[in-house]
């Protein structure tokens, strides 16, 4: 579900099906599990709407269906291809997307983040810099943020 645990980075979770790559990070609000649309009711394939007519949309007509399911599926399929290798590769993709979040201060995204970065090899000198460099956009908060977070991440 939605709480403080969801949030938009591309974290790949051990044990994660095909296609369910952010569990305890995105995959509660964009993963492929279903679950409920922006409006928090229940998902169904055509975004919870049950047959629009014609005047669907229009300025006298009723509202037409949903687009938070279909959202929700585009964004997340789209979190899944940005973390994929390219022209960068994944571990450079990794730093770049554990900046972000930090510069974001998203506390369940840093956590996984973290956990991520460790089995891929990448050191806490290297995560350093890259915090450094969502501070330098960021500021002192972005900074302070990231330090909270490396205390918690260490106990």
């Amino acid at each position: 579900g939605v709480g403080a645990s969801a949030c938009c980075c591309s974290s790949a979770a051990e044990g994660a099906e095909e296609g369910e790559d952010h569990a305890g990070c995105c995959a509660d609000v964009f993963g492929k599990r279903g679950g409920s649309d922006a409006g928090g009711t229940p998902s169904a394939g055509n975004g919870g709407a049950a047959g629009a007519d014609a005047s669907a949309g229009s300025p006298a007509g009723p509202p037409s269906a949903s687009t938070a399911t279909e959202s929700k599926r585009a964004f997340g399929a789209l979190m899944q291809s940005v973390a994929k290798a390219g022209l960068l590769d994944e571990r450079t993709k990794e730093l770049i997307t554990f900046a972000t979040v930090v510069l974001a201060r998203c506390e369940p995204c840093v956590a996984v983040h973290v956990k991520k970065a460790a089995a891929m090899g990448i050191t806490r000198p290297e995560l350093d810099e890259a915090a450094w460099i969502a501070t330098a956009m960021g500021g002192a908060p972005v900074w302070m943020f990231y330090q909270e977070q490396m205390a918690k991440a260490s106990e």
